[in-house]
């Protein structure tokens, strides 16, 4: 069995490839989701950048998932989330971060 979140035609078909898959089942689903906003902003320079994502976040309705490109900018933003939240005992933002890099574990839920 081969899952992945996301792969094109030629991603799927090196997978199944590369596993020697034999007439795979391939499900697929839509990846149109209509409850999701996806906003992409230009870098700045990394402290308005964290200002922006702490404001973004602060504001927002609902759950918010912030994608970095690295590990070092996921436990960034999730320092810079918990400093702006920590006064909000009550907040339901979960300010933690997770990465590929993580004991299973120590991966925040």
């Amino acid at each position: 069995m081969a899952l992945t979140a996301t792969a094109v035609a030629d991603v799927r078909d090196d997978i199944a490839q590369v596993l020697r898959l034999v007439r795979p089942l391939v499900a697929q689903n839509s990846s149109d989701r209509t409850n999701l906003r996806v906003t992409a902003v230009k870098k700045r320079g990394a402290a308005v950048d964290l200002q922006y994502v702490a404001d973004q976040a602060a504001a927002a309705r609902g759950s918010v998932i912030v994608y970095c490109t690295t590990v070092k900018d996921t436990e960034q933003v999730a320092e810079a989330l918990r400093h702006k939240f920590q006064q909000q005992k009550d907040s339901a933002i979960h300010k933690g971060g997770s990465h590929g890099g993580l004991e299973r574990p120590g991966r925040e839920p």
